[in-house]
């Protein structure tokens, strides 16, 4: 079974995390920890991890809103530059342990600048991860009034992803209830660090 595993990427800061706080604590982490190369990103290599990047607004999950980024894939999305290559994410925003957002979040680095894309708000894939998660834990705790938070928030243990990619789109795809996000990609052109392309 893959073990999670989690990368404090700056302290707890007592406050709501938002995508874009999420995004500039990666970019943090590249320049901590790999002097500016985001392949250092790559370097989790413990046996059957998940390589998990997160950001948690306090110490009590209970009343924290917190950001959790799954590393799925590292890959040339345009045709015409298969050179340059993107890290792609999935990223929940987790409040009070129960996941209310989850978007896609694409990386690379051009030249000196780190260059985001990321897909917008997707009601309907949420709304079918969050159900399959509801008729998970019905099944497996079939007299519990309420569900485990294990089983509410983002990611949850033994999810499953496939990315695939169809130039202008990036497609994830939670396996167990075939939610899928979509981020559509334009052609890449120079941007300032850390600044992104769709709604935040």
């Amino acid at each position: 079974m893959p073990v999670a595993l989690f990368l404090c990427l700056s302290a707890g800061c007592a406050s709501p995390v938002t995508y874009p706080k999420w995004r500039a604590s990666v970019v943090q982490y590249i320049n901590d920890r790999g002097q500016g190369d985001p392949t250092v990103l790559r370097e989790v290599t413990w046996p059957q991890a998940r390589r998990t990047f997160s950001v948690l607004g306090q110490d009590d999950p209970r009343a924290s809103q917190d950001a959790r980024g799954l590393l799925l894939a590292y890959r040339p999305i345009d045709p015409a530059d298969t050179q340059q290559r993107w890290f792609i994410f999935l990223v929940g925003i987790v409040n009070q342990r129960v996941v209310q957002d989850i978007r896609i979040q694409a990386m690379t680095r051009r030249r000196e600048d780190f260059v985001w894309r990321a897909s917008p708000a997707d009601p309907e894939a949420l709304k079918a991860y969050r159900d399959w998660q509801q008729r998970l834990w019905k099944q497996r705790f079939p007299g519990r009034a309420s569900a485990p938070a294990a089983l509410t928030g983002f990611p949850t243990e033994g999810d499953s992803f496939s990315v695939q990619v169809q130039f202008p789109q990036v497609l994830v795809r939670h396996q167990q209830s075939g939610a899928c996000w979509k981020l559509t990609m334009d052609r890449p052109r120079t941007q300032n660090p850390g600044s992104i392309a769709q709604a935040r």
